[in-house]
């Protein structure tokens, strides 16, 4: 790509593109951070994380590069990125343990949410109640 190409690349990034970039940059130095400090274990960690993120994240629908995505694909970098350096380190069984850890982090998550739904929201502040207890289940029943 020459020098005029990259510059009207750039002329045309949106905030939205930026954010993602951003975001993209920050989670894979978090991914580095983590490794850095905790090895193994901070690799396992971001996996969980993002995994669990992500789900939080999956319903919100944004445009990237002008193209419709779902807000929780970003952090799905930062998984691939450790669990390739969790395989290249240490084995492919670390880095599928990883995928399951978080895989069962997320059913947990859902599992604990979903029982959270079955309590009725508080009587004493009932429209504060209400309004959490509706937008948890805005997020949480979009996820099966």
């Amino acid at each position: 790509m020459d020098d005029k190409n990259m510059l009207s690349l750039i002329e045309n990034l949106t905030p939205q593109d930026l954010l993602w970039l951003l975001t993209v940059a920050a989670d894979l130095s978090i991914t580095l951070l983590l490794y850095r400090l905790f090895g193994k274990m901070g690799l396992y960690t971001i996996v969980i994380l993002n995994v669990m993120l992500s789900n939080f994240q999956g319903p919100k629908l944004t445009v990237i590069f002008g193209m419709e995505t779902s807000l929780g694909v970003i952090l799905y970098s930062g998984i691939y990125f450790a669990t390739d350096l969790l395989s290249e380190k240490y084995g492919r069984k670390e880095a599928q343990r990883a995928v399951l850890l978080g895989f069962a982090a997320s059913l947990i998550l859902i599992l604990v949410i979903y029982i959270s739904l079955l309590f009725e929201p508080s009587p004493l502040h009932p429209e504060f109640a209400q309004n959490i207890h509706n937008a948890i289940a805005t997020i949480f029943k979009f996820t099966p």
